[in-house]
Formats: structure tokens, C-alpha cells, sequence
């Protein structure tokens, strides 16, 4: 029977995988459009910056009380750039107007559009001094933009066709669009200009714009086997069934097989919790980016906080190359094995004990908040498991969805960048097919790399001897560890992205560059040879045990010298970071060692290997 139910699972996962794999996409299409006008003349330049055929292409030129189409290209290919020179009617009055050029195009038998707002000047240009700004918005099906000025009568705003708006409201001090996403099919990012005109005294025309952008959400988890309110029925149904199990177990005892299930229900409980954030956590999102007003912020500094707000608002869409991948390929897989699977394996494989399991100390310290209490008060229960359990949850909450899709994008970009290493190969051209041998090398290095420390994520088991023992207790060895990766990354290493001097150059040759490339492929080696001799014991943050195999033998940070190292030579010989980015991105990666080695001397162990291995970045010196 067990057997048999365990080959229905197989079945439906592999079948599961499938329909994933076989679902349609939308072809990649963008544009680059560039707009410059000489006298009546308006040219247009085209570039099809996707990596799909375009199919026909057409313009729109509006220009005060005018407008006219002109045909582009039948096909305009991945690549391809066109250019359009085409006569317009000139206005009366002097001054400057809005121009608006819009770019429609096919993609999947829908038609998309793309615009470009511009500045068209007769005689003198003539600019107004008022002061637009527009609220950030990601669209799903409906939401609404903020745009703040003084002349709220007057202002317009530039949308794509795709992009209808069904309500128009003044408020106090904005004007609110409710929009409505057309096309739900397509991930895109629209350019939007919101314009004020005006006739001055003089009779000259003026205008002022600002421009903003709008992305619209192709939400991969709504394409799931669950629904949202499927997962909250299992969630309430789990946590029902731990916590009726479990008061009839302080009461009859606990027998193995309780044990297993009163685990297995909790461990239930919990993920669709989680599970139900990933997929609703898009609401709050919604409504901290409808909120989040520009016109609040003012300087560099303004500006870069409104920029983590907006990344950290942004964060719960959970989309993008970080977690499509989860989405599609893993998430529903994973699920399933918490519904079907992972009894089996808590009653045959892990076996707890309540009073050594982190997770049964959670789930009594969970259980004792409620009004129908267990034994004890919230307090009575909060331990060193406790904390752990909470803080390994954590853990694998940001980085499972994050590692398990770049898995899937290096698998997936493999055999692209294999078949890119024997084009080369067989040109015949020795320095491209050099290049791209490295390029190759540190592919696959950065792939087993990432694949080893999303295993060790995954998995969780006293057969591996890779069970958590303790997670980094400070905030602050959260925060430079955390600073180093999406979305995190994206704002905490910016205010330092400055040159010092513009004299610089990175040193120029072939043999220095040879010589450069090499290096860094080896430089990777030792990075990826670090992981491996960690192995099943690969995670950020955590002690799984102490290991000295491989380069811990020789140094304690094997990973983070041989990293830092191989980016200080990426800058020097390829100018690929600033001084001052390269300087401070080793200061963090110093205080992640140092952060790390105050966590792991809670264990002893962690004594004995310091005594053995004295030097923390290079042998014999530092």
C-alpha cells in the first residue's frame, strides 16, 4: 500500500512538471524609441531590443491638435533598428508642446503598445516651473496611481493603449487614475508621462512633464494546483488537528506514531502559512505601493530612501528571476510532498524526540497563546529550541524560494552556454573560443556552487548529520549577511557606487587580460571547492557542524577571500566596480567573517578548529 501511494505521488509531480513546462509564454518584445525633431522634421529610431520578431510595427505622432500614422516595418527583427523621418504640422503659437509618439506592435495576436513623451519647441522653448511627481505602481488586474502637482485641473498623463483608465478623481492635493491592466498575459514595464500645459501672458505656450513607469504583473503562483482559499482550509484543518492531537496527548500519552502525526499536521500548518504569504503577499504590496508618495521625499537622500521603501514594498510581489522559477517548478511539487510525503518521513526517517525537537518546542510555545491553553503560559515554553526553530524557519523562508530559482535558470542556461562554447570552438578563433572557455568554467562552477547551498536548504536530516545546531542570533549578522542578496542588494551597496576620479582606467592587453581571466576562473574554483567540501552542510547563518576538509584546511573563509578576490581583480583589470563599491563590498564581507566566527565560537568545536587552522583569509599570513 505504501509503495503504491508513494508511485501515485511520483506520478503526479512528474505530470505536474509537465504542465508546467508546456505552458505558453509571450513572446519577448521590447523597444528602444528615440524621438528628435528639426524644424517640421520628426525622426524616429526604433531599436527592437527584445529577442523575438516584432510584427507590424506602426507609429503614432500627436503634436498639440495633430495626428497622423506612419507605417514602421511589416517585421522588425531581434536587433533591428528603423528609422522614420516624417513631416508634421507646426503650431501657431510660439513656445514649447508635448509630443507624444506611440509604438504599436503584435505580440500573440495582441496588440501592444509603448510611449514616448517629448519636448517640440517653435522659436524660443518656453518651460513652466511647476513640479510633477508620480506614485510607483505594479498593475495585476486593477490599481490606482497617485499623481502630485500644483495645477491638478490641468495635468494629463501619457498611458499605454493597454491601460485603461475607468476613473478620473481631484483629490486635497493629487489626482487619482483607477486603472485597469487589459492584457493580464504579459509582464511589462511602461514608460508614463504626466504633463502640465499652459498659454503665458505673453501668448507663448509652455508645458512641464514628469515621467514615471508602470509595471504590470504576470503573477506565475496564480497558476497553481492549489487556490488561495484551498490553502487556508488546509492551514485550518492542520492547525485544528496538531492542537486537538496534542491536548489528547497530554492526557493518553504519546505514542510514536502521535508523535509523527501531531509533527507531521504542525509542519502542515505552518508551511501553508507561509505558502498563503507567497501567494497573497501581492495585497500588501498593492497597498504599500498606492501609498507610498514621492512628493514626501526631497534630495539624494530622499530619494534613496524612497527607493528601499519602494524595493521592500516591491519584495512581496515575490516575481521576477529570483522567484518565477519557485513558482512555477517548485512551489506546488513542494507542497505536495508536505501533504503526502513528509509524514513517511518525520514516522520512518527523522523519528523526533519532543523534548530535543526544535519544532515540537515551537509548536508548544504556538499552542500555549491559545485561549483553550496546553500546560504553561507563552513564557514557560520559550527556550534555546524555541528560538532556534523560529530562526531556522527564517532561514529557509528567504533562502529556498531565492536558491531553488537560480537552480532552475543555471540549469535551464546550461546547454545555452554550452552551445556557445562550441561555437566558438569550432570557428576556429583561439581568443573567442578562450574567452568563452572561461566563461564556460565559471558557469558551471557558479551552478555546482548554488546547487550544493539549495540541497543544503532543502534538506534537513539526522542521517546527513546536517541538522541546524544554532542560526545567527544578532540583527546586525543578519543585516550583512542579508545586504548581499535580492532585494536587499539592490539599494544597500548603491550610495557607495560613486568614482573617486574620473582619470582611471583599467589596464589594457591582451596578456594582462589573459592573464586576468584565468585568474578569476581559478579564484572561483577555490570558491565552488569551498562549497563542496561543505557539502549537505551549506547554508548562510547557520552551524550544521564543523567542518575542516578541502580549503578550511588551510584558511577559515576560504569562500570569502577567494570572492572578494577574484571582484578586486574583475575591477582592477576590467573596471567592472568602483574603488569605493569594491572597498566597501570587502568591509561587509570581513564583518560577515567576523559575525560568523563570534556565532560558531558558541561551539566548542569551533575552539579546537581555530586552534588547528589560525589564519582566517590566507595561510601563514592573515
Amino acid at each position: 500500500m505504501h509503495s503504491t501511494r508513494i508511485t501515485k505521488i511520483f506520478y503526479l509531480l512528474v505530470a505536474w512538471m509537465c504542465l508546467c513546462l508546456q505552458t505558453a509564454c509571450a513572446a519577448d518584445i521590447s523597444f528602444n524609441l528615440n524621438v528628435s525633431s528639426k524644424d517640421n522634421v520628426v525622426t524616429l529610431r526604433i531599436l527592437n531590443s527584445g529577442r523575438d520578431l516584432a510584427r507590424e510595427v506602426t507609429a503614432k505622432i500627436q503634436l498639440g491638435t495633430s495626428e497622423l500614422t506612419v507605417k514602421v516595418a511589416d517585421e522588425l527583427a531581434a536587433g533591428q533598428q528603423q528609422t522614420v523621418n516624417q513631416e508634421i504640422n507646426m503650431p501657431e503659437q510660439s513656445g514649447s508642446y508635448p509630443i507624444i509618439t506611440t509604438i504599436y506592435y503584435l505580440n500573440e495576436g495582441k496588440r501592444l503598445s509603448l510611449s514616448n513623451l517629448g519636448s517640440f519647441h517653435v522659436g524660443i522653448p518656453s518651460r513652466l516651473d511647476d513640479t510633477i511627481k508620480l506614485s510607483p505602481l505594479r498593475l495585476t488586474k486593477r490599481g490606482t496611481l497617485d499623481v502630485f502637482t500644483q495645477d491638478l485641473a490641468a495635468v494629463q498623463v501619457v498611458f499605454p493603449d493597454e491601460i485603461v483608465v475607468s476613473k478620473r478623481e481631484i483629490k486635497a492635493d493629487r489626482v487619482r487614475y483607477t486603472l485597469d491592466n487589459v492584457y493580464q498575459q504579459f509582464k511589462a514595464t511602461y514608460p508614463i508621462y504626466a504633463y502640465v500645459t499652459r498659454v503665458l501672458p505673453g501668448g507663448e505656450h509652455a508645458f512641464t512633464y514628469a515621467e514615471g513607469e508602470i509595471s504590470t504583473r504576470l503573477v506565475v503562483k496564480d497558476r497553481s494546483l492549489f487556490s488561495a482559499s484551498a490553502i487556508f482550509a488546509i492551514f485550518i484543518v492542520s492547525l485544528v488537528l496538531s492542537f486537538i492531537s496534542y491536548r489528547h496527548g497530554l492526557s493518553t500519552g504519546f505514542s510514536k506514531f502521535k508523535i509523527a502525526f501531531i509533527r507531521y499536521t504542525f509542519s502542515v500548518c505552518c508551511v501553508s502559512f507561509f505558502y498563503l504569504i507567497f501567494r497573497q503577499g501581492y495585497i500588501f504590496s498593492d497597498f504599500a505601493l498606492a501609498n507610498l508618495r514621492p512628493d514626501l521625499f526631497s534630495g539624494s537622500v530622499g530619494a534613496y530612501f524612497f527607493r528601499v521603501l519602494k524595493t521592500l514594498s516591491s519584495w512581496f510581489y515575490f516575481e521576477g528571476g529570483d522567484y518565477d522559477n519557485f513558482a512555477k517548478y517548485i512551489a506546488d511539487p513542494l507542497y505536495i510532498y508536505m501533504l503526502c510525503i513528509n509524514f513517511f518521513v518525520i514516522y520512518y526517517v527523522i523519528r523526533p524526540i519532543p523534548d530535543e525537537d526544535k519544532y515540537w518546542q515551537l509548536m508548544k510555545f504556538c499552542f500555549s497563546f491559545v485561549p483553550l491553553r496546553v500546560t504553561g503560559k507563552p513564557r514557560d515554553h520559550w527556550n534555546r529550541l524555541t528560538r532556534l526553530a523560529l530562526l531556522t524557519f527564517c532561514v529557509k523562508l528567504f533562502y529556498v524560494p531565492l536558491l531553488t530559482s537560480w537552480t532552475i535558470s543555471n540549469t535551464l542556461g546550461f546547454l545555452g552556454n554550452y552551445g556557445q562554447l562550441i561555437a566558438a570552438v569550432t570557428t576556429g578563433n583561439a581568443v573567442r573560443a578562450f574567452y568563452q572557455l572561461n566563461s564556460f568554467l565559471v558557469f558551471l562552477l557558479i551552478y555546482v556552487d548554488v546547487a550544493i547551498f539549495t540541497f543544503g536548504y532543502l534538506t534537513e536530516l539526522p542521517q546527513l548529520k546536517n541538522q541546524i545546531k544554532s542560526v545567527e542570533p544578532t540583527v546586525f549578522g543578519w543585516f550583512v549577511c542579508l545586504a548581499c542578496y535580492p532585494p536587499f542588494n539592490s539599494f544597500s551597496f548603491k550610495p557607495f557606487d560613486i568614482a573617486l576620479t574620473n582619470n582611471w582606467e583599467p589596464p589594457l592587453g591582451n596578456s594582462l587580460h589573459w592573464f586576468a581571466t584565468i585568474l578569476i576562473t581559478l579564484l572561483w574554483a577555490i570558491y565552488t571547492w569551498a562549497s563542496v567540501a561543505l557539502g549537505v552542510r551549506s547554508s548562510n547563518l547557520t552551524n550544521r557542524g564543523i567542518i575542516s576538509r578541502g580549503p578550511y584546511r588551510y584558511v577559515r573563509h576560504p569562500a570569502y577571500i577567494s570572492k572578494v578576490s577574484l571582484w578586486v581583480v574583475e575591477t582592477v583589470f576590467f573596471g567592472q566596480r568602483t574603488l569605493m563599491l569594491m572597498t566597501v563590498t570587502a568591509f561587509v564581507y570581513y564583518l560577515r567573517a567576523l559575525t560568523e566566527e563570534r556565532h560558531l565560537g558558541q561551539d566548542p568545536d569551533y575552539h579546537e578548529y581555530k586552534r588547528q587552522v589560525p589564519y582566517r583569509f590566507i595561510p601563514r599570513l592573515i
